[in-house]
């Protein structure tokens, strides 16, 4: 069934699978998906949950043509602290939770798919830690939530960097735990959250000063350069 920016499908066993469906934005995240996110997990109860993309781009990151509309630091700062909120429901949700990485997947897209407990991604996959590129830090928790996969100095160390991999190097950083042929993506998330049926519960881990350092980077003058590129 199609949503604005989601698509979904229920099967009789209570598992949903989503797949992010903005092709005109590279199906970058904003907070018209996040409500929707939050929606349908409210209302479906899901007992397992899948996400994976329709077209060539798993996710662009935030997207930077709605930022750009915003008005303030502060309206934006409380956009994202809602967007946040959506995401961190989602990794704490104690239902297994599978990922299909099938594409690019840039920035706020790794911060998205850090709430997944098992991610699988295709040969083609890349991924790349752009929050410096454009001005940021992790502003939807994903830093919190990525120490779960790996590091905090390997962590600081890519996000610093800026770089983009591949999804064979994103497997040896930790953040994918297996590769699948495109054709074999979903069916391996499937079989896994059909495996993985107890509760999954994770500690609580806090990335230093997160949610203060993107509050300070926020409508910078680096930032907003590049928003008024768009």
């Amino acid at each position: 069934m199609p949503l604005a920016k989601l698509e979904f499908q229920k099967t009789d066993t209570n598992q949903l699978i989503l797949f992010l469906n903005s092709l005109k934005s590279s199906n970058a995240f904003d907070i018209d998906m996040a409500e929707e996110l939050s929606s349908l997990i409210s209302k479906e109860k899901p007992s397992s949950l899948i996400l994976s993309h329709k077209g060539p781009n798993f996710c662009a990151g935030g997207n930077l043509h709605f930022y750009k509309k915003l008005k303030t630091k502060e309206e934006g700062l409380s956009v994202n602290q809602r967007i946040k909120e959506v995401l961190d429901h989602l990794f704490e949700l104690e239902i297994p939770k599978a990922c299909f990485v099938d594409g690019p997947c840039y920035g706020g897209g790794i911060e998205l798919v850090s709430c997944f407990d098992y991610v699988v991604a295709s040969p083609r996959a890349l991924f790349g830690m752009w929050q410096r590129r454009i001005g940021l830090s992790f502003g939807w928790g994903g830093g919190s939530r990525l120490l779960h996969r790996m590091s905090l100095e390997s962590l600081q160390q890519w996000l610093n960097q800026a770089t983009t991999v591949s999804s064979y190097e994103a497997q040896k950083r930790g953040l994918v735990d297996v590769i699948k042929l495109r054709s074999k993506g979903i069916p391996a998330c499937i079989d896994w959250v059909a495996k993985n049926k107890a509760p999954i519960k994770k500690d609580k881990l806090i990335y230093p000063n997160e949610a203060d350092e993107f509050a300070s980077l926020w409508m910078s003058e680096k930032h907003k350069s590049i928003l008024e590129r768009f």
